[in-house]
């Protein structure tokens, strides 16, 4: 009887946890700003629509690929010290096919620090003419 309580609490905290996890996913995924995830070797784990996007006009980076491929060694080298150094990270003015945008590169918290960087992009109001 014990037992049988004992497993019907853990199903139901699971499944609070399972949907917290979709609701999470759903949120990410609708941000109407480019997100894109990576992990500490440089590769791109996670992109919502908004980053999706932005691939298909820009550099057509997906998941699986080495963010290093897509960008100047000076954004490579701030991504590398925001992941070293546990330290934010924002890019001014980066031209991605017609538009320029701030790039912040933030480095993941608590059980993750040192793995990984979320990456978002912002239109900086600059354009190229």
């Amino acid at each position: 009887e014990n037992l049988e309580f004992l497993v019907k609490e853990r199903t139901k905290d699971l499944k609070v946890q399972h949907q917290a996890l979709e609701l999470s996913q759903t949120i990410l995924e609708d941000l109407s700003i480019p997100i894109i995830g990576v992990g500490v070797e440089g590769m791109i784990v996670l992109m919502n629509r908004e980053a999706q996007s932005l691939s298909a006009i820009g550099n057509g980076f997906g998941i699986g690929d080495s963010m290093q491929n897509y960008f100047s060694s000076e954004v490579n080298k701030k991504m590398t010290e925001a992941l070293t150094k546990n330290l934010a990270q924002t890019i001014k003015g980066y031209q991605l096919s017609d538009t320029a945008f701030d790039i912040d590169l933030t480095p993941l918290s608590g059980k993750f620090s040192g793995k990984g960087l979320v990456i978002t992009f912002k239109p900086s109001g600059r354009s190229s003419s």
